[in-house]
């Protein structure tokens, strides 16, 4: 049987509804890419470093940076272009 196919979904920006489509399509059982402009891995090494901030400064930050995770998803997946988003 012929493996599934491999789907980029690719968007510069925060917009939710990439994040949901990108777990959608992972939840198809396809390999799924994900690109795009950032993306938090809530266990990485950015997220260690939140941790060790005061919790009213980490309070905030993990709510912005919540925004750019789908808890469905694989932090793996995701390939992170920051450089449009910096400029």
């Amino acid at each position: 049987m012929a493996e599934p196919a491999s789907i980029l979904v690719s968007h510069p920006g925060g917009a939710h509804f990439v994040y949901e489509l990108a777990a959608a399509v992972a939840a198809t059982g396809h390999r799924c890419e994900f690109d795009t402009g950032f993306y938090f891995d809530d266990h990485g090494p950015l997220a260690r470093l939140v941790e060790a901030l005061p919790s009213r400064l980490a309070d905030r930050l993990r709510r912005e940076l919540g925004r750019r995770r789908h808890p469905a998803l694989d932090p793996e997946i995701g390939r992170t272009h920051p450089r449009p988003e910096l400029v």
